[in-house]
């Protein structure tokens, strides 16, 4: 197998005195946000825009980030009022969770903050949607549940229903959704003290527990200890970020195999170093993963086999 892996270091550049404009249409506004200064550019969670261009949650300096997918410049940016944690988009908006308020908050790519009264979350860590059923799916890492909220952010249900639940869920980090085999992918530490394992925990659509990705190995070994960001590619293969190994595992859905690894630890090209989320483009063979530590997106090119 031949990997041709594409990095490009993005770095943010030290704001002075930045004040929360609403209104102020940044993307039009750009200074140059490029620094050599390590360390600056934080990147927690990534997805794709309408446009196939990537929209990063920058934690550090509270912004959302909007890359050009093919040279990883950027394309636009906005800061938050608050620490940003996961981030999806829909037609002409951003949903982002904001750990400082609590609470899922709406964007226009330029900034422009919405009206959104979204439910109360503790600490909003991923979030998908399902276009479909206009549900929006949040990882509450506090309340240690998935709040599912319709498209004007009124509560709908959480899994499971009366949380906090460890036989449901224990530290819930990240999530996936299969539109087509209406199926919810959730990343859990585990918790060793209570002998619960680090896990993938698979639902159907109505919250109902279907199936179990287990990280232990034989009586003592584990295949993964702290499971992060997820993504399926359509094809029957779940992607996960292992942010302690700083590997992207591949697994077979039929049968929970692991059937493919990518990256290892390091600060080197193709190197991760507490990565925390990914988005897969099957057809492109393209792997997008925030590497926090290493300061940048790392791009996986050409990934066969999965």
């Amino acid at each position: 197998m031949t990997k041709k892996i594409a990095v490009i270091i993005v770095f943010t550049a030290l704001f002075a005195s930045v004040f929360y404009c609403p209104s102020l249409a940044w993307g039009d506004k750009i200074p140059d946000p490029i620094s050599k200064a390590p360390g600056t550019f934080s990147p927690v969670r990534i997805t794709f825009n309408p446009d196939g261009n990537l929209i990063v949650s920058e934690y550090k300096r509270g912004l959302i980030v909007t890359l050009d997918r093919t040279t990883l410049g950027v394309v636009s940016w906005f800061p938050i009022d608050g620490k940003p944690l996961g981030v999806a988009s829909i037609n002409d908006y951003i949903l982002v969770g904001n750990e400082t308020r609590g609470c899922v908050e709406a964007y226009r790519p330029n900034g422009r903050k919405l009206a959104f009264a979204g439910a109360p979350v503790q600490k909003p860590v991923d979030i998908v949607l399902d276009k479909g059923l206009k549900t929006i799916f949040v990882v509450d890492g506090g309340e240690k549940s998935i709040k599912v909220l319709s498209f004007k952010g009124k509560l709908l249900f959480k899994i499971p229903a009366s949380p906090p639940d460890a036989n449901i869920l224990t530290n819930p980090t990240g999530i996936a959704l299969d539109a087509e085999k209406q199926e919810l992918y959730v990343s859990d530490y585990g918790d060793q003290a209570i002998g619960i394992h680090a896990r993938v925990q698979i639902f159907d659509l109505k919250g109902n527990l279907t199936g179990t990705i287990s990280g232990k190995e034989g009586m003592f070994g584990q295949r993964f200890s702290r499971p992060q960001g997820l993504a399926v590619d359509g094809r029957g293969h779940l992607l996960m970020i292992d942010c302690f190994s700083a590997e992207i595992l591949v697994f077979d859905l039929l049968s929970g195999a692991i059937i493919k690894t990518f990256g290892e630890y390091g600060m080197g090209p193709g190197q991760l170093r507490l990565p925390f989320d990914l988005v897969v483009d099957p057809v492109a063979r393209e792997i997008f993963v925030t590497n926090n530590r290493c300061s940048r997106i790392e791009v996986f090119r050409n990934a066969r086999g999965f």
